[in-house]
């Protein structure tokens, strides 16, 4: 089965902000995503619970996927490190099928 075909039936079986199924997502935010106000008023999203901080070890903040020239150059991503220490801070938001289908 086709990622486009499970994300049509999350987005059909979900509606933003419920769980009719108790089923949710924890989703790690990290760069502008971190922002409540960037989730829920630019994005859309009904986080379910407020988020936490969260931390991925062995990950580091990357700048390398292309953006849009002279609005946004380039999109953050997380991006494996060599590096033992490394780790990148961001915030967990526990969403529903249907925000995660659509986000």
């Amino acid at each position: 089965m086709s990622w486009a075909v499970i994300r049509g039936l999350l987005l059909l079986a979900t509606t933003a902000g419920a769980r009719p199924d108790g089923l949710s997502v924890r989703y790690f935010a990290f760069g502008s995503n971190m922002a409540s106000s960037v989730m829920v008023s630019r994005r859309g999203m009904r986080p379910l619970e407020p988020p936490s901080a969260a931390l991925v070890r062995g990950h580091k903040l990357g700048f390398t996927l292309p953006g849009v020239p002279l609005v946004e150059p380039a999109f953050a991503s997380l991006e494996r490190s060599s590096d033992a220490d490394a780790a990148c801070h961001g915030v967990l938001y526990t969403l529903s099928l249907g925000d995660w289908a659509r986000l």
